[in-house]
């Protein structure tokens, strides 16, 4: 089932301390499809998920999965399944008894709970108890268990951030599995700018309790609503710069816009953009090269402006150190963004 979420808003805490922290939040997640909902913390990333699932209440707005409004609805009736950040698994039942916790007996008799462990790459784990399990194999579970009686929608609340890097990824990518094999409908609630283009069939960027924008991640990517946007997701260079319609005048040189702009504006570009090259360029200095196996992030100090700090992502391998001299030019077309008027 699509779900729904039509200008929701939401407060927290009691009597004249009340705060409200979602502002007319609306957002659409076809059925079958991944949504992430990214933000900093604080952003109302959690509470927008407890609102769904019934477990905060809401100031107004609606809420609906398919044809059914789940407004007013406790949350045992709402056919939402949710994942927490910690599993929060049962420790004095198996597995098998974890997954199959809130079916019926008739349910619980079938094969339901072992292939559901199959589905989430966990099989013939059924005995074992939650301290037998590594914590993707906990995170595993506690997805099995949330699919168990078949929800239309599958809520997850940072379901990874406890889980180190080289793990993190693996789980993340059996558990898109085991919900596109089940064409749920779900929502992922994350901080993590790689985590949520990587996994995400649609993005929700959330600040301050209001949407910025949705998209593709590719879309919200290259496409940023505004400046804040684009630095929040994923890496940027910032650079002040001077619009001339069709192009910008920077101190990396005069480059193509992607919109056309006029008079003083902020200049967004992405890393992967910058190219170290041979011949005439922009002359700079390499500050330091953080270097990651497939690739390599290089800061460079402008020769002739060294306040302006320019990163390259370069391709493995990189030989560049500290102090290098470079030459480096900007594969356009780039973004710009006019500064906001100020009220007088």
């Amino acid at each position: 089932m699509s779900l729904v979420v039509d200008s929701l808003s939401a407060e927290v805490g009691d009597g004249r301390e009340r705060k409200r922290v979602l502002h007319d939040v609306s957002l659409r997640i076809e059925t079958g499809t991944l949504g992430a909902v990214l933000g900093p913390s604080g952003s109302g990333k959690s509470t927008l998920l407890r609102c769904i699932a019934g477990l905060h209440g809401t100031v107004s707005g609606a809420i609906r999965s398919g044809s059914r409004d789940l407004r007013g609805l406790p949350p045992e009736r709402r056919r939402v399944g949710l994942v927490p950040q910690d599993g929060a698994l049962f420790p004095h039942l198996t597995v098998g008894e974890n997954v199959a916790f809130g079916l019926s007996k008739h349910i619980r008799r079938s094969r339901r709970v072992d292939d559901l462990l199959e589905l989430v790459e966990l099989p013939g784990l059924a005995s074992r108890y939650p301290h037998e399990l590594s914590g993707g194999q906990a995170q595993r579970v506690a997805l099995a268990r949330a699919l168990a009686p078949s929800p239309e929608v599958v809520l997850l609340d940072e379901p990874f951030s406890a889980l180190d890097a080289t793990l993190r990824a693996a789980v993340r990518e059996q558990v898109r599995r085991a919900l596109a094999e089940t064409g749920t409908t779900a929502i992922l609630v994350t901080h993590d700018q790689t985590e949520a283009l990587s996994i995400a069939d649609r993005l929700i960027v959330l600040s301050d309790g209001r949407v910025r924008q949705i998209g593709s991640p590719q879309e919200v990517y290259q496409r940023p609503v505004d400046l804040w946007t684009g630095q929040f997701v994923g890496e940027a260079v910032v650079l002040p710069g001077r619009g001339e319609g069709s192009r910008v005048t920077t101190a990396i040189g005069d480059l193509r816009l992607v919109d056309p702009a006029v008079g003083a504006v902020t200049v967004l570009l992405r890393p992967e953009q910058v190219r170290i090259v041979e011949g005439p360029g922009t002359p700079a200095r390499v500050v330091s090269v953080d270097y990651f196996g497939h690739d390599a992030l290089v800061d460079l100090d402008l020769v002739a402006d060294p306040g302006i700090r320019i990163s390259a992502r370069l391709a493995a391998p990189v030989s560049l150190r500290e102090g290098d001299a470079v030459q480096i030019r900007v594969a356009d077309p780039v973004l710009a963004f006019v500064a906001p008027r100020q009220d007088p």
